[in-house]
């Protein structure tokens, strides 16, 4: 029996195989491998009601219910077993065959590390705890769907899933934050911070005058992100976002939106008596685009069509960033293809680079509000996936400086005309690299002749002067090289190309 106990004991089910009882094996892998379903149901429709509590809460919640549904399965298996094994007899017992017992161990096995990490999940439970009184008496207060509010500001440092840091070691100091909206305190905003790429301090919730609060020890901390959930005070109409001084800013006509995370995040200092928060959050409303549809994805466009946002009262100057959408089933992956400074709230696509194509690509748009002093006020909401548009009438949009601006049928002939002479110079050169690999310097020459210098960036020169060097006519070749370099002074000259001539 007590074998029987000690499998059960270690894998849930391993006892009721040696008790012969293949339908109680059976019945408890069933229950272990269905209470995950009926849990994720669960949450889901709470998800989907709004009748939770923060984030960590919500996390917590889950936790236990299915980390403690578990052990309790695993318990009654425990009982069901010893059952068993008490009124077994010896009897006519079924033979073991050599699938049964592969069948038997597997499913052992499984279930072993199952209940192991059902267990885990049940311990960090316990760990998922508020930071203060304070937050504690907030989390009995419901949040309802009107009061959701999902915004991530990412101030730098590690950039993985934090869920499972631990509470921030408290001490005497304290690090005091303030969020404000339209000047306001912003009430009731439900929040949690990633800490020294290590810690979370979750459940934190501002009071009436916007100031949240957590005790830590003194020192430098960096606040590596900003993650809210909910805001009871928030306006029922409206997408917002959060924002910091800190953020990157427009100088002249440059922004540099990834620039300001390149550190360990953002750098506060903690004291025991601070006079003023350490950090100071402002909630934007976002900016509401008019084309293309944000609820909308592929919407179909022609070079007539006009991008439009409505305009922002604090913004002096808009910052647009159209990107190519590339969607490989879940994964979307943006290359930006242009940015543009502009006073006006509108762009047409008329006035972007473009260029002939027999396919079609979608594209994303992304506009970024700034005040006269180039402090960072709005942005467009994160469509996630949406709010795109394609091309429609064989037209593509192309980075700055490879396109055209066609306005007669001519010069769509002379565009495509000149893509061709440029993708000839680049076989030619090609095959002109691999002659020069075998030697064939007679057949290189040829071709060289056959390649247009002005397309060519300083490499028809250069060819030709390995041709030289390779020949021994170091002097003309060391000319053809510097009417290379003068052509493109990025050129490289490996030191075959200089053959005898080294």
């Amino acid at each position: 029996m007590l074998l029987k106990l000690l499998l059960s004991l270690l894998s849930g089910i391993g006892g009721h195989y040696l008790n012969r009882r293949w339908d109680k094996a059976l019945f408890f892998f069933s229950l272990f491998a269905l209470y995950p379903v009926g849990v994720y149901f669960f949450f889901y429709r709470a998800l989907t009601e709004g009748n939770y509590q923060g984030i960590d809460a919500l996390q917590r919640h889950f936790s236990l219910l299915f980390g403690g549904g578990v052990v309790l399965i695993w318990l009654v298996s425990l009982l069901v077993t010893r059952y068993d094994a008490a009124k077994a007899k010896n009897g006519n017992l079924p033979r073991w065959t050599l699938t049964g017992v592969v069948g038997a161990l597997f499913t052992s096995l499984l279930t072993a590390a199952y209940l192991t990490g059902s267990v885990l999940l049940l311990v960090n439970s316990f760990n998922l705890t508020g930071t203060s009184d304070e937050s504690t008496t907030q989390n009995e207060n419901r949040v309802y769907s009107r009061d959701l509010f999902y915004s991530h500001l990412y101030m730098g440092g590690s950039s993985g899933s934090s869920f499972n840091h631990p509470h921030p070691p408290t001490g005497d100091g304290l690090l005091k934050g303030r969020i404000t909206f339209d000047g306001e305190p912003a009430v009731g905003v439900r929040l949690s911070l990633d800490l020294n790429d290590q810690y979370r301090a979750g459940d934190l919730v501002t009071d009436s005058d916007g100031f949240f609060s957590v005790p830590l020890k003194t020192g430098t901390w960096f606040i590596n992100s900003i993650q809210t959930s909910s805001w009871s005070g928030k306006p029922p109409e409206g997408d917002f976002s959060l924002f910091y001084e800190g953020q990157a800013r427009l100088e002249g006509e440059t922004f540099d939106r990834y620039g300001h995370l390149a550190g360990s995040g953002y750098r506060v200092v903690v004291s025991e008596n601070a006079a003023k928060p350490q950090v100071e959050i402002r909630i934007g409303r976002n900016i509401s685009m008019t084309w293309p549809d944000q609820n909308a994805e592929k919407s179909e466009a022609t070079l007539e069509d006009v991008i439009r946002w409505q305009e922002h009262p604090d913004a002096e100057n808009y910052y647009v960033v159209i990107s190519h959408m590339t969607r490989d089933g879940d994964t979307t992956t943006y290359s930006p293809i242009t940015e543009r400074l502009l006073q006006q709230h509108e762009l047409p696509l008329a006035d972007l680079a473009h260029a002939p194509t027999d396919g079609t690509s979608e594209y994303s748009v992304q506009v970024y509000a700034f005040a006269a002093d180039g402090t960072l006020v709005s942005t467009s909401s994160d469509s996630m996936g949406k709010g795109s548009f394609v091309l429609a009438g064989g037209q593509k949009l192309v980075k700055d400086g490879h396109g055209f601006k066609a306005s007669t049928p001519e010069e769509t002939e002379a565009y495509i005309a000149r893509m061709k002479a440029v993708a000839r110079n680049r076989v030619l050169l090609d095959a002109v690299e691999v002659l020069l690999e075998e030697q064939k310097l007679d057949q290189a020459e040829t071709l060289l002749a056959l390649v247009d210098s002005e397309r060519a960036e300083g490499k028809k020169e250069l060819f030709q002067g390995a041709v030289l060097a390779l020949r021994g006519e170091c002097e003309q070749a060391e000319l053809a090289f510097a009417r290379a370099l003068e052509v493109n002074p990025e050129i490289c000259v490996p030191d075959p190309y200089r053959g005898e001539c080294r």
